[in-house]
């Protein structure tokens, strides 16, 4: 599962029905390129906490919401327009 999120929007991630969010494979809140779900490329602009914040909000549930904001992430360049990229995986209950 993959999804992106433009700065201070919610980004919901979920898994079919039956299976649960069992990793975080990638994430990064800053200027991260997500050119498919196997190619998520990291900046210079990167919040070394993402993949800390989304495992401790997502990891074990079926679903789950994150804010894409400085809030939960710090702010790693700030006067950017910033996205939240996550890459997961889900598992079967």
């Amino acid at each position: 599962v993959c999804r992106v999120a433009a700065e201070n929007d919610f980004l919901t991630l979920g898994c079919p029905t039956g299976f649960s969010i069992s990793s975080v494979l990638g994430a990064s809140y800053g200027t991260p390129n997500l050119n498919s779900c196997q190619n998520l490329q990291l900046s210079s602009c990167h919040a070394t906490s993402s993949v800390a914040v989304l495992s401790a909000n997502c990891v074990g549930k079926a679903s789950c919401a994150v804010g894409a904001q400085n809030l939960n992430f710090g702010d790693p360049c700030s006067g950017t327009a910033k996205r939240l990229a996550v890459v997961l995986e889900c598992s079967s209950n």
